[in-house]
């Protein structure tokens, strides 16, 4: 089996939408944990090696088509 990962999608249904930004936005708070290494990667929008507040932004403007 091969993991891809989309970035933006940490949800891993293929698409980038709200429901990513959310589930990101708790992992980040420290309420839920990614299910595995791949939801984490696909997270971390910027690339940077974190998930933080910056993917949570640049993933939001992917979504309203400002990026």
């Amino acid at each position: 089996v091969l993991n891809v990962a989309i970035y933006g999608d940490s949800n891993g249904d293929g698409k980038i939408s709200s429901a990513d930004l959310l589930k990101t936005q708790k992992a980040i708070l420290g309420l839920i944990q990614f299910e595995s290494e791949v939801y984490s990667e696909a997270a971390d929008y910027t690339r940077d090696g974190k998930v933080n507040s910056r993917d949570l932004l640049a993933c939001q403007k992917k979504i309203l088509g400002l990026a």
